[in-house]
């Protein structure tokens, strides 16, 4: 009976051993999986210190703002700009330029480009409300009247200008009647009566406030203004 038994078990671990032979053949070789860090540090890593292409245009724009250079503002040209010289006086003839300068040591005398101007107080030639001269303004205008007839050639415009105070028609009246015996003076003191002309003002063209009392005694002045005539430029 003991061998019966074992007969039968042989067959059976000769099968058990096949099989086992048989998976050892046929047994898959392990998969290693790589660690995501493994793939990471792989990969190949941007550089840094190198920067991403431009596309075309913006390659073109940034090259363009390198290569353009900054315009001065309008402030450092005006910085910059040369300034011109002040015009040369319309008086180049000797007499003339002497005479003035001899008077402007006593009497302020403007030259310009185109005239010269004689600026005097009216109150010190006029009394208040009068067109006479005054004592003193005779021998004030002896050194004015040899000046102007020394400009030969040139017309003299006689300007006399009030304040604000009074009737306007009247400060008109007065001071046209002013410049008419301050031309009839000149003209008797050697100066040609066909270049003097004269021409009241009134309150016109005021060079101070009227509301202060200094401000009227600027604006009650005498204006001589020497003008450049037609035919000494022509000569010129």
């Amino acid at each position: 009976m003991n061998r019966k038994i074992l007969l039968c078990l042989l067959p059976l671990s000769f099968a058990g051993a096949g099989c086992a032979s048989g998976a050892a053949a046929i047994r898959p070789e392990p998969v290693v999986a790589e660690c995501p860090a493994t793939i990471a540090s792989t990969s190949v890593a941007p550089d840094v210190g190198t920067k991403p292409p431009l596309p075309a245009a913006a390659e073109l724009q940034a090259v363009a703002s390198q290569d353009r250079k900054p315009e001065p503002s309008s402030a450092s040209q005006a910085k910059t700009a040369p300034v011109a010289p002040p015009p040369a006086p319309s008086f180049p003839d000797r007499q003339s330029v002497e005479a003035l300068d001899e008077l402007a040591r006593t009497i302020p005398v403007a030259i310009g480009a185109h005239a010269a101007t004689i600026t005097l107080p009216s109150d010190d030639y006029f009394d208040a409300g009068s067109s006479k001269l005054n004592e003193s303004a005779r021998w004030r205008l002896d050194d004015i009247a040899r000046t102007l007839a020394a400009q030969s050639g040139r017309t003299i415009a006689v300007r006399v200008y009030t304040d604000t105070l009074g009737d306007r028609s009247e400060s008109l009246r007065l001071s046209q009647e002013r410049a008419t015996t301050l031309r009839d003076f000149l003209t008797t003191k050697g100066v040609q009566a066909e270049v003097v002309r004269a021409e009241g003002m009134g309150a016109e063209h005021p060079v101070a406030d009227n509301a202060t009392a200094a401000g009227r005694a600027s604006n009650r002045r005498i204006e001589i203004v020497i003008e450049v005539s037609h035919d000494s430029a022509a000569r010129r």
